[in-house]
């Protein structure tokens, strides 16, 4: 009976020295609020949407069982939900690439077929340059569709992994935004959810529900700048949709470091737990795929497009 008088004098001492420490430091760390209304709310945002649901559940889950803090329990759970989820996406992905490249040869092959069969029609059927170019087109489209799918290898395949990513990314975020309070719904400030994330954070973030406004932002910019790198390195022969596709991720991932230093810690420090993960499977992946990768993937039909035109031109 004494111990656990003493345990519960221990507990309320810490959450007034948290509350203290809260509130002094929210003088200094503000975490910016969301005015939105309340019906956008209690639709979109808040702990009864069905995928925000699902993600707290889980998260709340994982920390009752285990009794693990709360920093370990979102660590937990991050390691959880890429590993299952989309790990397995992620590898489906990779293998699709590996027949992508390994299919390149044999693409370039076909193109420089097309090309001279193309320059004999136009020949026999006095064909102008624009009217051969739509025929080569029309053709080159028609065959690489074909060769995708009888190698069951379509780059559509490629954009799997993000659909499945972001909606899971976007609920467990919103998820621990409502743990951590701040929303601001119609003028009132909602209270944090999970007032112990106060008191269950580690090293220089002990406070959860404050900003860390330097590290954890810092973190998740690295980790995500040299994700993007990786696979910039990987195509050796950019397309203008790829170089596109590279510029916008690098744009979002440079807008992400303001909003990751005014939110709370929980979610940075999820993000930078994400990233992370992210970096260290693109690593493992890539040492266990190694010299896969070293081909010219496939250029697209706008390459090819561009290389029947300069044929023309030196003609």
């Amino acid at each position: 009976m004494a111990k656990k008088n003493m345990s519960a004098i221990f507990q309320k001492k810490v959450f007034k020295v948290s509350d203290k420490f809260y509130n002094y430091k929210l003088r200094s760390q503000v975490v910016v609020t969301r005015k939105i209304s309340q019906s956008f709310y209690d639709t979109c945002l808040s702990l009864d949407a069905p995928p925000i649901k699902a993600a707290y559940i889980f998260l709340d889950s994982i920390h009752n069982y285990t009794g693990l803090p709360w920093w370990a329990s979102i660590l937990s759970a991050t390691f959880i939900l890429r590993t299952t989820l989309t790990l397995p996406i992620f590898i489906i992905t990779a293998k699709n690439n590996e027949k992508l490249v390994k299919l390149s040869p044999k693409v370039k092959k076909l193109s420089d077929e097309l090309k001279i069969e193309i320059s004999r029609a136009q020949k026999e059927f006095k064909w102008d340059a624009k009217m051969a170019l739509h025929h080569y087109r029309w053709n080159m489209k028609r065959i690489v569709k074909d060769l995708y799918v009888k190698e069951n290898c379509h780059p559509a395949k490629n954009f799997i992994l993000p659909w499945i990513q972001l909606p899971i990314w976007i609920s467990t975020s919103l998820s621990l935004r409502n743990m951590s309070g701040m929303f601001q719904v119609d003028g009132n400030v909602i209270p944090a959810h999970c007032p112990e994330l106060s008191i269950e954070g580690m090293l220089w973030f002990q406070n959860l529900l404050l900003p860390d406004m330097i590290f954890l932002p810092l973190i998740m910019l690295l980790s995500n700048t040299l994700i993007l790198e990786f696979h910039n390195r990987r195509i050796k022969n950019h397309t203008k949709l790829s170089k596109t596709i590279t510029y916008v991720m690098r744009g979002i991932n440079i807008i992400m470091v303001p909003i990751a230093a005014t939110v709370p810690s929980c979610l940075s420090f999820y993000w930078a737990c994400s990233s992370i993960y992210g970096l260290l499977q693109n690593i493992i992946m890539s040492s266990i795929m190694k010299g896969k990768f070293n081909t010219e993937p496939p250029a697209s039909t706008d390459d090819k497009i561009e290389q029947f035109k300069n044929l023309k031109d030196k003609k």
